[in-house]
């Protein structure tokens, strides 16, 4: 019996300790089910849109939150009032803290920056109202979305006025330094996270209380700079030839570029820029949009000498380049005393016209009849020397030089000397005829007439 004692009266006790913890299990099942039925009836669909992909520099860019009642029953019976709205419009995940904020270790808060308002888009049931847009997280970027405490977003169970949209801007100021994704070198995407609490109608087990998240994803480009380039565009051998470059911001107006430019020279045996250029020059773009210059480069042969600048591009700002061959980026190097280019011809003068004057014509001697008379013998008459005829004064004319008339002829040198020869042994000649004539003038018979 003792034995039996022993081993009954715990067996009675375990069945009626788990008689108990049935029985309690039994009384809360209806309060376990309760709480989750009570409040899975209030909701909101929350969604921010903006646009696929936006570029760094890119200002007053559209964008949206759409708010819309989700409620089931037992909360589908009224309108259910939106109490906040929130969104961050940059973080590098979709998954937010508790509170709908993007965790700290993810959080990129200058990317974007978002209009002071936003305003109810018509046909919905916050149409033409204005929200106020306010940073309540500077190390997240998130803001509140606060309609007026007249106007307060109420949305019913169904149709176009359970819907509220807002519409509002934003201004890309630079590119996610903590992405979401890196799609490509000059791609990034990041998260937008929204959330909006409600309270729904009243209803017969009472008043509760919901909320909606949402996000999205967009690709942030980097913004395209210009760049324009003019080198030397010839120098003898021994000269130095550059480039420079002319860097210009994207438009509309992107970010201050930032980085290098490398300028590199190729020798005239590369006419598609494939081997090591002879020269290289780095300069750092340190005044943003602006010219810059590779310095000097002394060649050490003629030829052609083709010119790339490529620069680097930054967080903002995607790389651009030149290409082989671009217009205006080839230097021609010539030999030391090459050809020039040759000077205008000058213009053909004619000699000038000198007068020739005739010498006076001599009187003849007039012939006299004299009465008979015993002849005398008269000595004889002098010889007249020719009269010295005077040249006229005239204008003093200075004559070319017979080989200037014959350069500007355009004869050929080898032929000049001879043409020179055969004028000065004609000039001679006609000194000596002109010499004999004067000889012979002087020799002629003279002597008087007398009629008898």
């Amino acid at each position: 019996m003792g034995a039996r004692s022993l081993v009954t009266a715990p067996t009675r006790g375990r069945r009626r300790l788990l008689q108990g913890l049935v029985a309690l299990a039994v009384a809360a099942v209806p309060f376990v089910i309760a709480v989750p039925a009570a409040w899975a009836g209030v909701g909101l669909g929350v969604t921010p849109t903006f646009p696929v992909s936006v570029t760094v520099g890119a200002t007053n860019v559209p964008a949206s939150l759409q708010i819309q009642n989700t409620a089931t029953a037992p909360d589908n019976v009224g309108n259910t009032t939106v109490s906040a709205v929130t969104l961050v419009a940059s973080c590098g995940t979709t998954n937010p803290t508790a509170t709908g904020d993007c965790p700290a270790a993810k959080a990129d808060p200058n990317v974007f920056t978002l209009s002071a308002t936003g305003t109810g888009a018509a046909g919905t049931a916050c149409a033409a109202v204005t929200f106020t847009i306010a940073v309540i997280d500077a190390a997240t970027g998130q803001v509140s979305i606060t309609a007026p405490v007249a106007t307060p977003i109420s949305l019913a169970p169904t149709g176009a006025s359970s819907i509220c949209t807002i519409d509002f801007t934003v201004d890309v100021r630079n590119s996610p330094t903590n992405p979401a994704a890196v799609i490509g070198p000059n791609s990034l995407q990041t998260d937008q996270i929204a959330e909006a609490d409600a309270t729904g109608p009243p209803t017969g087990v009472g008043t509760h209380t919901g909320l909606g998240i949402g996000s999205s994803l967009l690709d942030v480009l980097k913004a395209q700079p210009g760049i324009v380039t003019t080198a030397t565009t010839a120098a003898a051998l021994g000269g130095a030839i550059s480039d420079t470059a002319t860097l210009s911001a994207a438009v509309p107006p992107g970010p201050t570029p930032t980085g290098t430019i490398t300028f590199n020279a190729y020798g005239p045996a590369d006419a598609t820029c494939a081997n090591a250029p002879p020269f290289t020059s780095v300069v750092p773009v340190n005044l943003g949009a602006a010219n810059y210059s590779s310095g000097p480069f002394t060649p050490a042969a003629v030829g052609t000498y083709r010119w790339i600048a490529a620069y680097s591009g930054d967080a903002n700002n995607a790389a651009a380049t030149t290409a082989c061959n671009d217009n205006g980026e080839v230097s021609t190097v010539n030999a030391p005393g090459g050809p020039v280019a040759a000077p205008p011809a000058a213009p053909v003068v004619a000699p000038p016209i000198v007068p020739v004057v005739a010498p006076p014509t001599t009187p003849a001697t007039p012939s006299v009849t004299l009465a008979p008379a015993t002849p005398t013998a008269l000595p004889p008459a002098p010889v007249a020397a020719p009269p010295i005829l005077a040249t006229p004064p005239g204008p003093t004319t200075t004559l070319p030089h017979p080989a200037e008339i014959l350069t500007d002829l355009g004869l050929p040198s080898r032929h000049r000397s001879h043409v020179v020869q055969y004028v000065l042994v004609g000039v001679l000649a006609l000194l000596l005829l002109q010499l004999a004539a004067v000889q012979l003038w002087r020799r002629r018979p003279t002597g008087g007439h007398y009629g008898g």
